[in-house]
């Protein structure tokens, strides 16, 4: 019964997981040529390209009618075989290169440890939070039974967006019952946070040595750890949104770069999640330039690249419900009959109102609200913070890089009141905006080590130990 639990049932949910990253790799890698991806979308990680391509296979053998667990486990399979051989070289390279100090190996065991704790923790499944539970986790499961993708009738959440839905596929596939698919899926979102955060250090070229150190603070933000450890979508819209602002940075400085991967991931993006539309204010902040100074054509491409993948799911949904955004923010002149959504009774009106009299926060003031809000980024408030008071001390012009996530914060605090509630919808730009605070640190590698060996001991000690605004005493929870 309690199989599950095990060390080795642990460790073949991470192999699992292992297999699937490596199928997507091997996958990427070898078709990068042959679509000529360089010359469109020239900062699009060669994993992505493997998520994307076996969606589309997916979707496929759906129509067929073969798109099953064993034809799906078989197929990654065999296309994890090449891909360890890639990964493995790729980390030797990696392992050659790294500089060896103090300072690192502290970091990288630190960092070791946090990502255990926080692996282990994914690795159980969670039974008590209702979304997986009703739809992200159960519509894999079904189309997996069925051998194809199909609407599901009895919740409203089978349109508008699936693209989480569909790559979760590959991992479920190699999943022995449900239980184990929600462990399998769960310690899949977890890797899913820790590619973001590295690939986005990558795009915004972050130093290297500081890589290590600025993944473990952002690891540490409990916020993090709990919506990026559940079976459902907000971890692939953190990888997107993470990776398209930092794409439309770099973007940005180098000139010769082709402008549309960042508007290809912000389109990604709003395929998983549709609360990542408000990362559309950082984000065309930050595109605007390159747009607006690009050719007819660029920008064509541009607006085709942000559409497609949203576009695909707008029009089976309005096919089916006659709103392309169903079930939020539909015109009910749109919506089908048998899809108008019935009045919900006055008492659940105010339970889903979480700013009413139901709630002890509704007697908060506006700078408990506010405190609550920037103390659940934790140690990414803090890497922001110094970010911008050395940038400021220096006059460091990338300092307007922060303005941009300021105004989304801002809308954020607004739209999703009271904080305490809304704040997990702000998680979408968490990495990017840590990051960030980490490149405005360009001082000497010394005074950076300080900052980072300084905003790592209170991101650990403080929220982890003494109090958190989110969770009480997080690592105590953790373990």
């Amino acid at each position: 019964m309690f199989e599950w639990m095990s060390p080795f049932a642990f460790l073949q949910t991470v192999v699992r997981v292992m297999i699937v990253w490596s199928a997507f790799y091997t996958v990427g890698y070898f078709l990068w040529n042959p679509l000529r991806v360089n010359h469109f979308l020239p900062l699009l990680p060669r994993e992505l390209l493997g998520v994307f391509a076996l969606s589309c296979l997916a979707v496929i053998l759906s129509i067929f009618g073969v798109m099953t667990r064993g034809v799906l486990g078989v197929i990654v399979m065999v296309l994890a075989i090449p891909g360890f051989f890639l990964v493995f070289h790729r980390f030797l390279e990696l392992a050659r290169s790294w500089e060896r100090s103090l300072f690192g190996a502290f970091f990288l065991l630190f960092f070791i440890f946090i990502v255990s704790l926080n692996v282990f923790y994914a690795s159980l499944p969670n039974l008590q939070f209702d979304d997986p539970l009703i739809t992200y986790a159960v519509q894999p499961d079904r189309w997996l039974n069925a051998g194809r993708i199909f609407w599901l009738h009895e919740t409203a959440f089978s349109g508008f967006p699936l693209t989480y839905e569909i790559a979760a596929l590959w991992p479920a596939s190699l999943s022995t019952d449900r239980v184990d698919q929600i462990s399998v899926l769960q310690v899949f979102q977890m890797s899913i946070l820790i590619l973001a955060l590295f690939r986005t250090m990558q795009l915004i070229r972050a130093k290297r040595e500081l890589r290590i150190p600025v993944a473990t603070i952002v690891m540490m933000c409990t916020m993090l750890l709990y919506w990026c450890s559940l079976a459902k979508n907000d971890t692939l819209a953190v990888l997107f949104c993470s990776l398209s602002l930092a794409a439309a940075i770099r973007e940005l400085e180098e000139h010769g770069t082709k402008p549309w991967t960042s508007w290809f991931l912000m389109g990604a993006a709003l395929g998983t999640k549709q609360t990542a539309i408000l990362v559309l204010i950082p984000f065309i902040i930050l595109t605007w330039k390159r747009f607006f100074t690009g050719s007819v054509s660029s920008k064509l491409i541009s607006l085709i690249a942000i559409a497609i993948i949203p576009g695909v799911f707008a029009i089976r949904t309005a096919s089916v419900t006659g709103s392309p955004v169903y079930p939020y923010k539909s015109l009910d002149i749109l919506v089908h009959d048998e899809w108008r959504r019935l009045p919900l009774p006055q008492e659940i009106v105010e339970l889903n109102d979480r700013a009413s009299a139901v709630y002890e926060s509704s007697e908060y003031g506006l700078l408990k609200h506010v405190g609550i809000f920037l103390t659940s980024m934790e140690g990414i408030f803090l890497l922001l913070l110094a970010g911008i008071s050395y940038s400021l001390i220096h006059k460091n012009r990338d300092v307007w890089m922060v303005l941009p996530l300021l105004l989304y914060f801002i809308v954020a605090f607004i739209l999703f009141w009271p904080p305490w509630w809304g704040a997990k919808y702000s998680i979408l730009i968490y990495p990017f905006t840590g990051i960030l605070g980490a490149k405005l640190l360009c001082g000497t590698k010394q005074s950076s080590k300080w900052t980072l060996a300084l905003v790592a001991m209170i991101s650990f000690i403080i929220p982890g130990f003494v109090i958190g605004s989110s969770m009480v005493l997080p690592f105590k929870y953790r373990s």
